[in-house]
This record gives C-alpha cells, sequence and structure tokens, in this order.
C-alpha cells in the first residue's frame, strides 16, 4: 500500500452492483506484494445500497472510495483516474481479481523501458453463466511485446482490466474517450499506438478475469453487437486520422456514427449472433440480427441463414439437424446456456 505521499503507481476501478465481489478483488490489491500504490475506487451510481457500505468498509485500509451518480464506465474510470497521483496507472477491474505479483511485475516492465505506454498480462477467464455453472479458460500473450498493427488486428493477448498505463503517455492522447460506450480499450490503445509507442506483456498469468453471462456486455447479444460496431468504427477513426489528421468523434463528437462505413466483418458477426439465436430458438432476434447482417453489408451465409430462418426453419428436421452441427464448435454450450 502507499508509503508515501504521492505514490508511483495507482489501481483505479469504475464499480457498478456485483456486492459479493468486493471483497475479492480488493483483498486482492491488498496482498500486493508491490508496496507504493494507492487505489481509487468509482462507485459508479450502483443502485444496491450494499456496495456503497461494502466499498466504504475499506477506506480504512488506504483505499479511496468516491459515490457518484452512473455516468458509464468510462466516465467513472476517467474521474478515478483524475482522482490519481501516480506516474502509472493502472486498471483494475470490478470482481476480478490481481494476482500478488501483477502489480511489481508490470511495474518493472514499465521501468525498463521509457518508450512503454501501456503493459498487460496473461489472465484466466472464469465463465459463470446463469446456472451456477463455472468453467476457467487460460490466455497467454503470444508475444511479450506489441505495436499498432497487433492493436489493429486484435492480437493482443491481454484483457483491459489487467493493463497498466503511462500516465504521462495516457494523458498526451487524451485519455478514454467518452463516445466509445463500449470498445473504449481498443480506441485508446490504437491512438496511443499511433504515436510510435509500444506495448508489453508479462508472459505470465497474473490476472482472473470474470465473464458474467447474467450483466455486463457478454450478458447480451445486442450489447455485443453495439461493442463490436464500435471497434470497428475506432478501426474506421483510425484510417480517417491517416488520412485527414483527424476523424469523426473529434470532429462531431456523438454525432459521429452518422459517419460510420459499412464493414463486412460487422455484417458477418451479426450473421453470427443471428445463427446464435437460432440455435436457442429465439426466432424474432434471430430475424432481427439477420436484418442488421444484410443492410450492413450482404454477405453470403448471412443471405442463407435469412432465407432459413423466414422459410426453412420452421421445418423441425432441419433444426435438429444445425444443431447437431453446431454442436460440435468447443463454443456450442455456451451459446445455448443463454437461452
Amino acid at each position: 500500500m502507499m508509503k508515501n505521499d504521492f505514490p508511483s503507481l495507482s489501481v483505479v476501478c469504475a464499480w457498478y452492483q456485483r456486492p459479493d465481489f468486493i471483497a475479492g478483488t480488493l483483498d486482492s490489491l491488498l496482498r500486493q506484494t508491490l508496496a507504493d500504490f494507492e487505489i481509487i475506487i468509482v462507485n459508479d451510481g450502483s443502485p444496491d445500497p450494499s456496495v456503497q457500505a461494502a466499498l466504504l468498509g475499506y477506506v480504512g485500509s488506504g483505499v479511496v472510495v468516491v459515490n457518484q451518480e452512473n455516468s458509464g464506465f468510462v466516465g467513472a474510470i476517467t474521474k478515478a483516474i483524475e482522482l490519481a497521483q501516480g506516474e502509472f496507472i493502472a486498471i483494475q477491474g470490478a470482481g476480478d481479481i490481481s494476482y500478488p505479483e501483477r502489480l511489481e511485475k508490470q511495474l518493472a516492465l514499465m521501468h525498463s523501458d521509457a518508450g512503454v505506454a501501456v503493459v498487460g498480462c496473461g489472465y484466466e477467464t472464469l465463465v459463470k453463466n446463469n446456472y451456477g455453472e463455472d468453467s476457467r479458460i487460460r490466455n497467454l500473450p503470444a508475444a511479450t511485446s506489441f505495436e499498432l498493427a497487433d492493436i489493429l488486428q486484435g492480437r493482443t493477448g491481454f484483457t483491459h482490466g489487467s493493463l497498466m498505463f503511462r500516465r504521462s503517455m495516457l494523458e498526451d492522447v487524451g485519455g478514454y474517450r467518452r463516445f466509445f460506450k463500449y470498445g473504449q480499450d481498443r480506441d485508446l490503445l490504437i491512438r496511443l499506438m499511433e504515436k510510435g509507442w509500444v506495448g508489453k506483456n508479462v508472459p505470465e498469468v497474473l490476472y482472473q478475469r470474470y465473464a458474467f453471462e447474467s450483466d455486463g456486455v457478454s450478458g447480451s447479444k445486442r450489447k455485443l453487437l453495439i461493442q463490436q460496431a464500435l471497434v470497428s468504427f475506432a478501426l474506421q477513426c483510425h484510417q480517417d486520422r491517416k488520412r485527414n489528421g483527424i476523424d469523426y468523434v473529434d470532429l462531431y463528437g456523438a454525432d459521429a456514427m452518422l459517419f460510420r462505413k459499412p464493414d463486412k466483418k460487422l455484417a458477418n458477426y451479426a450473421a453470427k449472433l443471428g445463427l446464435i439465436s437460432l440455435l436457442v430458438d429465439d426466432d424474432h432476434m434471430a430475424e432481427e440480427f439477420l436484418r442488421i447482417s444484410l443492410r450492413e453489408k450482404p454477405v453470403f451465409w448471412g443471405a442463407v441463414l435469412c432465407f432459413m430462418s423466414r422459410a426453412l426453419w420452421r421445418v423441425r428436421f432441419l433444426r435438429n439437424l444445425v444443431h447437431l452441427v453446431a454442436s460440435k464448435h468447443p463454443r456450442y454450450q455456451s451459446w445455448v446456456s443463454k437461452r
């Protein structure tokens, strides 16, 4: 914990609901091998009063807790960063666990190279579905360093909650942009890497991420589609800045999406969500996603699925056949558990 008046590192966290996970997250930070850091938690208008009570119970341990009206993740994390005093900023996901050596090892990488803007690490995903069942997925970084091309292609090997930033570089690009309700990490990392700075990864699992199917982005297919659309737009903004030195978010703020270009990858993603909806017999949502896919940019299998949903899907044999084929996919069980 903090030993000096001005710590070298600030851990920031935007919290919303999940009272049962407060102790796990904060205790994991209090058990860090690193000595000199502060913890700032912004309670982003959680309607459950037990959240505020549980967070305030940690104030005596050196944790700073700020309560505010709900402003969304970007608003809450930006507030936490504004209050932070550290030269380095570590993000902590609400409900997630930082293993004891996470902060120490990431900070050592930061100190090893003045050109490093961000440091990630390997992580483990604990998926909690709506039936109380858990499954674990380990993710190790494919490389110990990454640059702009890796961010553009999604080859990162880390999760947002495990990142540590150099504050001066974070401020140089303007930090998180409120326009990106989802996908804000991709937009931020692209703008950092555009400066020629680099990122590094600790090649160890130092973080445990929870994926909640009942809330958050992962619990809603509509939110997943919005997230993918915003990631697509973040990539377009990069190309716009290359050509014009500015992007539509900088020019028009909240109206920037009026200038989003159709994206084949987004069309394929919407079609995939349509297929998943068909697999759980949610025909109405399947129609919705497949229409979005065709409007976005007609792709072959999106058109096929749309035809199936409107005509052939009423035949029980065909439904069973598609289920049989899809059951060979490794993520089939996670799809049907969301029915």
